[in-house]
Protein backbone atom coordinates (compact mmCIF):
# COMPACT_ATOMS: atom_id res chain seq x y z
CA UNK A 1 0.00 0.00 0.00
CA UNK A 2 1.26 3.32 -1.02
CA UNK A 3 -0.70 6.76 0.01
CA UNK A 4 2.83 8.30 -0.56
CA UNK A 5 2.34 11.78 1.34
CA UNK A 6 -1.11 10.70 2.43
CA UNK A 7 -2.31 8.75 5.61
CA UNK A 8 -3.44 5.30 5.89
CA UNK A 9 -6.30 4.44 8.14
CA UNK A 10 -7.23 0.59 7.87
CA UNK A 11 -9.69 0.24 11.42
CA UNK A 12 -12.88 -1.82 10.50
CA UNK A 13 -12.39 -4.69 13.62
CA UNK A 14 -13.06 -7.03 11.39
CA UNK A 15 -10.03 -6.91 8.67
CA UNK A 16 -7.50 -10.27 8.37
CA UNK A 17 -4.78 -9.68 6.54
CA UNK A 18 -3.09 -13.04 6.18
CA UNK A 19 -0.33 -11.89 4.22
CA UNK A 20 2.52 -9.45 5.23
CA UNK A 21 1.26 -5.92 4.71
CA UNK A 22 3.68 -3.42 3.63
CA UNK A 23 3.01 0.38 3.99
CA UNK A 24 4.48 3.81 2.53
CA UNK A 25 2.06 6.57 4.20
CA UNK A 26 2.55 9.71 6.75
CA UNK A 27 0.29 8.57 9.74
CA UNK A 28 -0.76 4.78 9.38
CA UNK A 29 -4.00 2.81 11.43
CA UNK A 30 -3.73 -0.88 11.08
CA UNK A 31 -6.52 -3.07 12.93
CA UNK A 32 -6.28 -7.30 12.37
CA UNK A 33 -8.79 -9.08 14.00
CA UNK A 34 -5.99 -11.71 14.33
CA UNK A 35 -2.49 -12.10 14.00
CA UNK A 36 -0.43 -9.69 11.53
CA UNK A 37 2.82 -9.70 10.31
CA UNK A 38 4.09 -6.33 9.38
CA UNK A 39 6.30 -5.93 5.89
CA UNK A 40 8.84 -3.31 5.18
CA UNK A 41 6.99 -0.36 5.59
CA UNK A 42 8.05 3.83 5.62
CA UNK A 43 5.83 6.15 8.01
CA UNK A 44 6.39 9.71 8.31
CA UNK A 45 3.86 10.52 10.94
CA UNK A 46 2.57 8.01 13.47
CA UNK A 47 2.14 4.14 13.43
CA UNK A 48 -0.78 2.52 15.27
CA UNK A 49 -0.84 -1.57 14.73
CA UNK A 50 -3.48 -3.24 16.77
CA UNK A 51 -4.30 -7.12 16.58
CA UNK A 52 -6.14 -9.92 17.79
CA UNK A 53 -3.39 -11.86 17.56
CA UNK A 54 0.36 -11.54 18.05
CA UNK A 55 2.13 -9.02 16.30
CA UNK A 56 5.79 -9.74 14.39
CA UNK A 57 7.44 -8.43 11.23
CA UNK A 58 8.91 -9.81 8.16
CA UNK A 59 10.79 -6.52 6.98
CA UNK A 60 12.16 -3.15 8.58
CA UNK A 61 10.02 0.09 9.85
CA UNK A 62 10.89 3.07 9.60
CA UNK A 63 8.77 5.09 11.94
CA UNK A 64 9.35 8.87 11.89
CA UNK A 65 6.18 9.53 14.62
CA UNK A 66 5.33 7.52 17.62
CA UNK A 67 4.54 4.04 17.05
CA UNK A 68 1.81 1.67 19.09
CA UNK A 69 1.67 -1.36 19.08
CA UNK A 70 -1.68 -3.22 20.89
CA UNK A 71 -2.49 -6.96 20.96
CA UNK A 72 -4.89 -9.42 22.49
CA UNK A 73 -4.29 -10.18 26.35
CA UNK A 74 -1.76 -13.08 26.77
CA UNK A 75 -0.02 -12.85 22.64
CA UNK A 76 2.79 -11.63 22.11
CA UNK A 77 4.86 -8.27 19.93
CA UNK A 78 8.03 -10.03 18.19
CA UNK A 79 9.64 -7.17 16.27
CA UNK A 80 12.90 -8.65 15.47
CA UNK A 81 14.15 -6.66 12.17
CA UNK A 82 16.54 -3.97 12.07
CA UNK A 83 14.16 -1.38 12.84
CA UNK A 84 13.85 2.90 13.54
CA UNK A 85 11.80 4.12 15.80
CA UNK A 86 12.58 8.01 15.85
CA UNK A 87 9.28 8.75 18.41
CA UNK A 88 8.22 6.95 21.73
CA UNK A 89 6.98 2.99 21.07
CA UNK A 90 4.42 1.98 23.43
CA UNK A 91 3.60 -1.68 23.85
CA UNK A 92 -0.15 -2.57 25.02
CA UNK A 93 -3.46 -5.03 25.67
CA UNK A 94 -6.62 -4.92 26.97
CA UNK A 95 -5.08 -7.78 29.11
CA UNK A 96 -1.31 -8.64 29.50
CA UNK A 97 1.21 -9.12 27.15
CA UNK A 98 3.28 -12.55 27.04
CA UNK A 99 6.36 -11.18 25.59
CA UNK A 100 8.06 -8.30 23.55
CA UNK A 101 10.81 -8.69 21.71
CA UNK A 102 12.34 -5.27 19.65
CA UNK A 103 15.16 -4.34 17.50
CA UNK A 104 15.79 -0.52 16.88
CA UNK A 105 18.75 0.60 15.47
CA UNK A 106 18.64 3.94 17.37
CA UNK A 107 17.98 4.74 20.91
CA UNK A 108 15.32 2.90 22.62
CA UNK A 109 13.33 4.24 25.81
CA UNK A 110 11.22 1.60 27.99
CA UNK A 111 7.60 2.95 28.35
CA UNK A 112 6.10 1.19 31.75
CA UNK A 113 5.41 -2.41 30.66
CA UNK A 114 3.98 -5.62 32.90
CA UNK A 115 5.05 -9.24 31.06
CA UNK A 116 3.82 -12.52 31.46
CA UNK A 117 6.64 -13.86 29.82
CA UNK A 118 9.79 -12.18 27.92
CA UNK A 119 11.56 -9.26 27.24
CA UNK A 120 14.30 -9.14 24.90
CA UNK A 121 15.46 -5.37 23.43
CA UNK A 122 18.63 -4.73 21.04
CA UNK A 123 19.16 -1.09 20.34
CA UNK A 124 21.90 0.59 18.26
CA UNK A 125 21.71 3.46 20.89
CA UNK A 126 21.38 3.85 24.35
CA UNK A 127 18.46 1.56 26.22
CA UNK A 128 17.14 3.78 28.98
CA UNK A 129 13.45 3.53 30.71
CA UNK A 130 10.15 5.88 31.20
CA UNK A 131 8.34 3.62 33.05
CA UNK A 132 8.53 0.72 35.69
CA UNK A 133 8.86 -2.83 33.77
CA UNK A 134 7.56 -5.74 35.76
CA UNK A 135 8.29 -8.92 33.68
CA UNK A 136 7.30 -12.28 34.65
CA UNK A 137 9.70 -14.47 32.57
CA UNK A 138 13.13 -13.39 31.28
CA UNK A 139 14.86 -10.24 30.14
CA UNK A 140 17.50 -9.48 27.88
CA UNK A 141 19.10 -5.75 26.48
CA UNK A 142 21.80 -5.53 24.52
CA UNK A 143 23.65 -2.24 22.91
CA UNK A 144 24.96 -2.96 19.54
CA UNK A 145 27.33 -0.08 19.20
CA UNK A 146 30.28 0.50 21.37
CA UNK A 147 30.01 2.92 24.09
CA UNK A 148 26.56 2.68 24.24
CA UNK A 149 24.54 2.42 27.75
CA UNK A 150 21.99 0.09 29.49
CA UNK A 151 19.84 2.94 32.22
CA UNK A 152 17.39 0.95 34.04
CA UNK A 153 17.35 2.58 37.39
CA UNK A 154 13.41 2.55 38.49
CA UNK A 155 13.42 1.28 42.26
CA UNK A 156 9.75 -0.28 41.68
CA UNK A 157 11.38 -2.61 38.66
CA UNK A 158 10.51 -6.32 39.05
CA UNK A 159 12.34 -9.14 37.19
CA UNK A 160 10.77 -12.23 38.06
CA UNK A 161 13.53 -13.99 35.85
CA UNK A 162 17.26 -13.87 34.93
CA UNK A 163 18.99 -10.72 33.53
CA UNK A 164 21.31 -10.81 30.67
CA UNK A 165 22.87 -7.27 29.96
CA UNK A 166 25.66 -7.18 26.79
CA UNK A 167 27.09 -3.52 25.90
CA UNK A 168 30.97 -3.02 23.86
CA UNK A 169 33.32 -0.33 24.56
CA UNK A 170 34.71 0.92 28.01
CA UNK A 171 32.06 3.52 28.75
CA UNK A 172 29.55 0.71 27.81
CA UNK A 173 28.00 0.80 30.93
CA UNK A 174 24.97 -0.96 32.26
CA UNK A 175 22.80 0.12 35.32
CA UNK A 176 19.66 -2.02 36.65
CA UNK A 177 17.63 -1.65 39.62
CA UNK A 178 15.56 -4.86 40.52
CA UNK A 179 13.19 -3.26 42.88
CA UNK A 180 12.11 -5.33 45.72
CA UNK A 181 12.31 -8.58 43.82
CA UNK A 182 15.81 -10.50 43.38
CA UNK A 183 17.89 -9.91 40.92
CA UNK A 184 19.47 -13.05 39.16
CA UNK A 185 22.16 -11.74 36.62
CA UNK A 186 22.68 -14.50 33.87
CA UNK A 187 25.64 -14.65 31.66
CA UNK A 188 26.55 -11.08 30.77
CA UNK A 189 29.22 -9.08 28.88
CA UNK A 190 29.23 -5.29 30.14
CA UNK A 191 32.78 -3.83 28.77
CA UNK A 192 32.19 -0.69 31.10
CA UNK A 193 30.83 -0.44 34.41
CA UNK A 194 28.23 -2.33 35.83
CA UNK A 195 25.62 -1.24 38.38
CA UNK A 196 23.11 -3.32 39.62
CA UNK A 197 20.74 -2.97 42.81
CA UNK A 198 18.28 -4.95 44.77
CA UNK A 199 16.16 -4.30 47.82
CA UNK A 200 14.87 -8.19 48.27
CA UNK A 201 16.20 -10.06 50.96
CA UNK A 202 17.60 -12.52 48.33
CA UNK A 203 19.49 -9.95 47.11
CA UNK A 204 21.76 -10.81 43.92
CA UNK A 205 22.64 -13.88 42.57
CA UNK A 206 24.28 -14.69 39.14
CA UNK A 207 22.96 -17.81 36.82
CA UNK A 208 25.47 -17.78 34.36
Amino acid sequence: INASSGNVVLNEGTNDFPKAIKIVGVNVTLVDTNAIDLGASTVGGDYAVTAGGDITDSGVLIIEGTSTFTASGDQSILLTQSSTFTGAVTFASGGTLAGVSITDSTDFDLEALTLTGNLVVVSGGFITQGGALTIGGTSSFTTSTSNKTIALPITTNAFTGAVTLNTTGTTGNAEIDGGTTKLDIAASSVRGNLTLTSGAAAGIIDSG
